[in-house]
């Protein structure tokens, strides 16, 4: 039909990617498809170059039969990559795992990238700020959802995405980007590669930044590595998720009136609002102006140091970008407290109604306090 031809598909979720012929109007066969009774959503393709001979591998593979870690205390985390290779010795860790683009094939690591996020998202590289104590040992399932050139296809990551929550998935890392392009993005990512930060990917968060539990997102809601009946927080939530399942070591978010640090709370790392005009706002979308910052979340203040070392900084670009030197903030990480003020607003604690809550407060203002506060 159409003169195009069926080179993928995967009928659980009733998904078809098709061939057409050289020098077809896409747009007007997407709009006669469109049309048709039995087709409830067509779009134009272009982000998977189809190398031929091309085989339709069909419905996807089943469950892989590796050992199945217990998954009671842990949080099930699939790395849609570049793959597994064979050797990486991570049998124990591996729940499940899937070649979304061939699935006859076995699953592979020609880049060797996929590797890498499978071993830090298991437990086996710690990242900077984990505790080597053997508690960290999560189950994974890795998806080679890009093929060598970093190619992808929605088809394909809709049937990752798939393959993983059926095999028990409630975290999902994907480190590659497809056909998605944004100016504002971009020159963040190239400033931040320039001073040699490694980009991951983009976090989710609630609706225009309007939200404290990251539930009104259009891409859905995210849950808290720590319990997934738990809302992280919001607006910047992903990024606190992402920070606490380890997918990370640093992220950023946004932050108006507590974006970057209600998440960072709700998932047990740190967050950091920025004095204003520290940090560019080239590209932020605003939610208040006179409020607003850029700020990042990581496990520890040592890592919030580095990054501010980085991202502080006076943008041309940015109006309210403040051109003046900024310190070493890693300089101030073994300077004593003592001397501080610290404010406990009488109005957020009379009504907490929570004994635990008020017994984590109560034992953080004696800390505190001891230290000279």
């Amino acid at each position: 039909m159409w003169g195009a031809t069926v080179v993928d598909s995967y009928p659980p979720l009733g998904l078809y990617r098709l061939r057409v012929p050289e020098n077809t109007d896409v747009p007007a066969l997407v709009e006669q498809v469109s049309g048709h009774p039995g087709t409830v959503k067509a779009e134009p393709n272009f982000a998977y170059p189809i190398a031929m001979p091309y085989q339709a591998p069909g419905e996807s593979q089943p469950v892989s039969d590796h050992g199945k870690p217990s998954r009671e205390g842990s949080v099930p985390i699939a790395i849609l990559d570049s793959g597994l290779a064979p050797d990486a010795d991570l049998e124990d860790h591996v729940l499940a795992s899937l070649d979304a683009i061939q699935t006859d094939e076995p699953i592979s690591d020609p880049l060797g990238h996929g590797t890498q996020m499978a071993m830090i998202a298991a437990g086996v590289v710690k990242p900077h700020g984990v505790s080597d104590d053997g508690a960290f040992k999560n189950p994974i399932i890795p998806i080679k959802a890009f093929d060598e050139n970093g190619y992808t296809s929605n088809l394909t990551i809709m049937r990752s995405i798939d393959f993983a929550l059926a095999n028990g998935a409630r975290v999902m890392s994907l480190s590659w980007g497809a056909e998605t392009d944004s100016g504002f993005l971009g020159e963040a990512f190239e400033y931040a590669r320039s001073k040699g930060m490694v980009i991951l990917g983009s976090a989710n968060m609630d609706e225009f930044a309007m939200g404290s539990s990251t539930e009104t997102s259009h891409w859905g809601p995210t849950r808290n590595p720590w319990n997934p009946e738990m809302i992280p927080g919001g607006s910047s939530g992903g990024s606190a998720a992402a920070v606490a399942a380890c997918e990370a070591t640093v992220a950023l978010g946004s932050d108006t009136g507590g974006s970057i640090r209600l998440p960072a709370a709700f998932c047990g790392v740190t967050g950091l609002k920025p004095t204003y005009g520290a940090v560019s706002r080239f590209g932020l979308v605003a939610f208040a102006s006179s409020l607003d910052q850029i700020g990042p979340i990581a496990r520890d203040s040592a890592d919030l140091a580095h990054v501010l070392n980085i991202i502080c900084g006076h943008d041309p670009g940015d109006s309210t970008s403040v051109p003046r030197a900024y310190p070493d903030f890693t300089e101030c990480l073994d300077k004593p407290v003592s001397g501080l003020t610290v404010g406990l607003p009488t109005e957020f604690f009379s009504k907490l109604d929570n004994p635990e809550m008020e017994e984590v407060v109560s034992e953080g203002r004696k800390v505190l306090e001891s230290l000279g506060v």
